[in-house]
């Protein structure tokens, strides 16, 4: 079953199939930096190649925030993400022409960060998943 439908910029419908949802951070001591985000987001891509081995992933940057009240401790000052981490799975159709839509379907892992827990995706962020380049990003697989 499908969880949402995305119809993107193109005219191409993508289907979300999955949808794990997280906090983006946990912190127990200490807060983030620049540095500890890009850390995150290298960790977070290699979970998407564990996770989605059968799909190519992608993330969409997120915005980084630097409160003006944050601390500027010895590792730099604050950098927030947004709070809430998802991680989608979409299929669609094939990408190539030729392939027989029966036995093919193209699919995509996509990773976005969100202000609150607005699911299956937030309005801001369905924005974004509607710009996605499907054809270079995605590719075919049996199904």
């Amino acid at each position: 079953m499908d969880i949402a439908w995305i119809f993107l910029e193109t005219g191409r419908q993508i289907d979300l199939i999955r949808l794990e949802v997280v906090g983006t951070y946990d912190f127990l001591e200490g807060y983030p930096t620049a540095s500890w985000n890009d850390r995150l987001l290298a960790g977070l891509a290699e979970r998407m190649k564990t996770g989605y081995p059968r799909a190519t992933n992608h993330i969409v940057e997120p915005s980084r925030t630097t409160p003006d009240d944050g601390p500027n401790g010895p590792f730099g000052p604050m950098e927030l993400f947004p709070p809430i981490t998802c991680i989608g799975l979409f299929r669609s159709g094939p990408i190539d022409d030729e392939a027989d839509s029966m036995l093919t379907e193209s699919v995509l892992a996509v990773a976005w960060f969100q202000d609150g827990p607005d699911l299956p995706v937030s309005d801001a962020m369905r924005t974004a998943l509607e710009r996605l380049d499907w054809d270079a990003l995605a590719h075919d697989r049996e199904r």
